[in-house]
């Protein structure tokens, strides 16, 4: 144990239980005030202390949204990234609830031009377009500024805007194919958070079988 006349360990040995468990942390607490615009202070970790979680509320409205649900449908968000890019068409439609909803809406269509209204309908449609891109392209959705309109414990809506990129195979370099921002409805199950409903409303003009789509 290291000591020094300027810091001194009067109890060497609480110490070193106090913060037993530091090495479990896996991201330093970061506390972000922002009281004038959301009426609310944050604290976002990753804690290996179960003695700090009740920290990790946020209080809205008189009640009480734990952060722990806004990581988990941003967790979720970037799997639907990773597992549609990564050709799994399983654990895609896993991200679902069972009779969940898949829309595509683009500029001058007063329909959705893909309605997918099943967990089993968006599976088949998602084998079926990612075996026609194996081995001819990479796609990669890039989702970020995702926001909270409604958040509870057991339900939430957000908005995030989305990038996808092609790579034909042979090519060098990725390039834009579609831009367009994600409306997404939510519900807490036993499983964690699933889309009951993910619309994506894009900035052009495409139809179904358009292979910019995804």
């Amino acid at each position: 144990m290291i000591t020094s006349p300027e810091c001194p360990l009067r109890d060497p040995e609480a110490d070193v239980a106090r913060f037993r468990d530091l090495e479990t942390f896996v991201l330093a607490s970061i506390v972000l005030t922002n009281a004038a615009a959301r009426g609310a202070t944050f604290l976002v970790t990753t804690l290996g202390s179960a003695a700090l979680r009740p920290l990790l509320t946020s209080r809205r409205r008189g009640g009480t949204v734990i952060i722990e649900d806004r990581l988990a449908i941003q967790e979720i968000i970037a799997r639907y990234s990773h597992t549609y890019d990564g050709l799994d068409a399983d654990k895609f439609s896993q991200l679902f609830v069972e009779d969940g909803v898949f829309e595509v809406f683009a500029i001058g269509k007063a329909d959705a031009v893909i309605r997918l209204q099943s967990r089993a309908a968006i599976h088949a449609w998602a084998v079926e377009r990612l075996r026609a891109r194996r081995g001819a392209f990479t796609s990669r959705h890039h989702q970020s500024g995702t926001v909270f309109d409604a958040l509870s414990s057991e339900t939430a809506q957000t908005r995030t805007t989305v990038l996808v990129t092609h790579q034909p195979t042979g090519e060098a370099s990725p390039r834009p194919t579609l831009t367009g921002v994600y409306h997404d409805r939510w519900l807490k199950t036993a499983a964690g958070w699933r889309f009951a409903h993910r619309a994506a409303y894009v900035d052009g003009h495409l139809e179904a079988a358009d292979g910019t789509l995804g």
